[in-house]
């Protein structure tokens, strides 16, 4: 007993000892880079130089197989969009599949099967991979692309272009790309409606034909198989794939950054905040020596919890996150340094967002960045290696860029070895405060004088073509024009005085689609001098609310809870209900009416007329500055603009347009009735 307890006072003796040694204020030093053991990676190649990577992984009894296919960008100027549209219309039939058989065979057998331009991904248990290959193999070798559904495809891909007119950060994203690359470049090219309706089956069929050919492609198949089953298979299913010389690409200009720092503005109505990006091109390659190092300094600046972060979320509080991106690429790379901030410190925040990229390249950063930084590269670099598809990647990266055969056996070593002075060197050549376009989305009245300070200011729209609305030619317009005069010309175009002020009650109904199966409705009816009705209702579940004014009381009801209005919600219904057609007898019905820009609504120019109500509320509308016609109605809750007209009883009404509300863009179909019979029990609201 007396020898245990010596024993023990021995070892708490030497632990206090061995604690006291530590010193706790110093970080340990890092030990020797450990050169990481990569699993195998078996390669052979068909005859037809389809090049194949076979990583084996018997954990779980699944295969997956990605093909990749190495080609350049390439320029589609007025048909933008048909390569991506004909990598997914691969999947939209075959010479002896329709889409539909193409769908219930891959959910037959629960597997994955998609594809794009450049490539395809497959996956499913192993016992299902000869019947995913044949789906596959017949996807790639035989698809059809059928007329009717690229028609769908089309119609889709413009639905989804009119939903991003209203996001901020879809058009700062596009105005990044026209102002980096140009629009000569591929990467610079934008899709548009335009260049959509384009696009035919023959375009498809051009781009599949030319470039979707096995002597450019890798495929790399991860799971549980074996290098012997996996050439079996791949000499079955694609041995038939025909190699092609692929034509040349046009030549195009490489772009650079700009010789001096330039600001593009874009307007987004409404916004309450400024989707802001300081960014330029660069030539930043994987290959390069620099592509590591460089990857440090961006963490270090512009990653996660880095320089940016603390400065503009944590010290000034002007934005939930700021990042920075340093992108490689074959062709041509780019920097990126991104935050949505308040629109009050729009300018606040580019002048940190320089500073930071100042100090970045005039001080060197600290031996706790470069410590923490290269940590956690370390560290994402070990968790990677335990994901099979990443080390089949890791070998095809190693074939496509080029790269030394031990790249990512060095990949820790060399990561240990960057210096403070390293940083220093990578930022003085890829940061460039002084090179770089400024791009700011939002509200472009505060813009223009927030942003002057730091350099010459274009106006673009969406689409990155300088913004129509800011021409000399437009301006030009407004000379002698008044509201009075363009809602004059817009009464003239639909009909006249007299005709209009013969329509005593109208009836409009507005629909549109929700979701498959499910529309729609928004009826609102009126009655001189003072009735209205307003409702909504869902196809199958019936009416889902409306407001009502009987000439004297006004109602909502939502959800089967009927409210009286009074105040502002009152007076807003009741001018509401005084006329059909706002634009007789506005300055009698509004407490002010003024006359705007002019602005380009699509391809046609537009005089802006702004009314307000009593209660202090705007709404903007657009009139045709040629035919006089109403193109588009704003308000706080809505953005509605109409593309075709019909003429009822005399009177030019909207038949067609796009309801924009809620962050979606909807195809609306406009039903009008002039003179309709409305009894007064329509309008009732007890």
């Amino acid at each position: 007993m007396k020898k245990i307890s010596l024993l023990i006072c021995f070892l708490m003796f030497s632990c206090v000892i061995f604690a006291q040694k530590i010193d706790r204020t110093k970080a340990p030093k890092a030990g020797k880079a450990i050169v990481p053991s990569l699993p195998k990676t078996e390669t052979f190649v068909l005859e037809n130089g389809l090049k194949v990577y076979v990583v084996q992984n018997t954990k779980v009894p699944r295969v997956a197989f990605s093909l990749v296919l190495d080609r350049s960008p390439i320029l589609e100027k007025d048909k933008i969009g048909a390569i991506d549209m004909a990598g997914q219309m691969m999947l939209y039939g075959t010479k002896t599949r329709t889409k539909t058989q193409l769908d219930s065979e891959i959910d037959f057998i629960g597997a994955t099967l998609s594809t794009s331009s450049t490539g395809l991904y497959a996956e499913c248990l192993k016992k299902n991979t000869d019947i995913l290959l044949d789906l596959a193999s017949d996807v790639v070798l035989n698809p059809t692309f059928p007329d009717s559904e690229l028609e769908k495809l089309k119609k889709q891909a413009i639905s989804g272009l009119k939903s991003s007119q209203d996001d901020a950060n879809a058009i700062s994203s596009n105005i990044t790309s026209a102002m980096n690359y140009g629009k000569t470049h591929p990467y610079g090219e934008i899709t548009t409606e335009k260049s959509i309706q384009n696009i035919t089956t023959n375009d498809c069929k051009t781009y599949y034909n030319n470039f979707f050919r096995p002597n450019i492609g890798y495929m790399a198949i991860v799971g549980d198989i074996t290098v012997a089953e996996a050439k079996a298979l791949m000499t079955k299913y694609f041995n038939n794939w025909k190699k092609q010389q692929i034509p040349p690409i046009e030549n195009y200009k490489m772009p650079t950054a700009p010789a001096a720092t330039q600001v593009a503005i874009v307007e987004k109505t409404g916004a309450v905040q400024t989707v802001l990006s300081v960014t330029y091109p660069i030539d930043f390659k994987m290959i390069s020596p620099d592509y590591l190092k460089g990857v440090v300094l961006n963490q270090i600046l512009g990653g996660s919890g880095a320089r940016l972060y603390l400065n503009l979320r944590e010290d000034k509080g002007f934005t939930y996150g700021a990042y920075s991106s340093l992108t490689q690429d074959k062709e041509i790379g780019n920097f990126n340094a991104n935050a949505s901030v308040r629109t009050e410190v729009t300018d606040s925040s580019v002048t940190e967002f320089l500073k930071e990229m100042r100090r970045i390249r005039e001080e060197k950063v600290t031996e706790k960045e470069l410590i923490r930084i290269k940590a956690t590269l370390a560290g994402n670099f070990a968790r990677s290696m335990e994901s099979p598809n990443t080390i089949a990647n890791y070998a095809i990266n190693i074939a496509r860029y080029g790269l030394p055969e031990d790249y990512y056996k060095t990949y820790l070593t060399r990561l240990e070895a960057i210096t403070i002075n390293d940083i220093q060197e990578m930022a003085k050549k890829y940061i460039l405060p002084e090179n770089a376009n400024i791009i700011a989305v939002g509200d472009v009245k505060i813009l223009k004088t927030k942003l002057a300070k730091f350099g010459k200011i274009t106006q673009y729209d969406m689409y990155g073509n300088v913004d129509a609305n800011t021409s000399n030619d437009l301006k030009a317009l407004l000379k002698d024009m008044t509201a009075e005069k363009v809602l004059a010309k817009y009464i003239t175009a639909i009909g006249g005085e007299k005709k209009l002020r013969e329509v005593k009650t109208l009836r409009r109904t507005i629909s549109f689609e929700v979701q498959p199966g499910m529309m729609m409705e928004m009826m609102n009816a009126k009655k001189i001098p003072n009735k209205q009705i307003v409702t909504q209702s869902i196809t199958g579940m019936g009416e889902m609310g409306k407001s009502v004014y009987d000439g004297t009381k006004g109602i909502t009801v939502a959800q089967g809870q009927k409210k009286n209005l009074d105040g502002k919600e009152l007076e807003k219904l009741k001018n509401d209900a005084k006329t059909i057609f706002k634009e007789l007898d506005a300055k009698a019905n509004f407490s002010k009416i003024t006359l705007g820009d002019v602005k380009m609504i699509d391809d046609k120019s537009a005089f802006e007329v702004i009314f307000t109500n009593a209660a202090g509320e705007n709404e903007s509308s657009f009139y045709d500055t040629q035919t006089g016609l109403l193109l588009k109605v704003v308000t706080a809750q809505i953005d509605q603009t109409f593309t075709e007209y019909a003429e009822i009883n005399g009177v030019k009404v909207p038949s067609k347009g796009i309801l924009k509300a809620m962050g979606q863009s909807l195809d609306v179909s406009v039903k009008t009735e002039i003179n309709p019979v409305l009894e007064d029990s329509l309008f009732k609201t007890e």
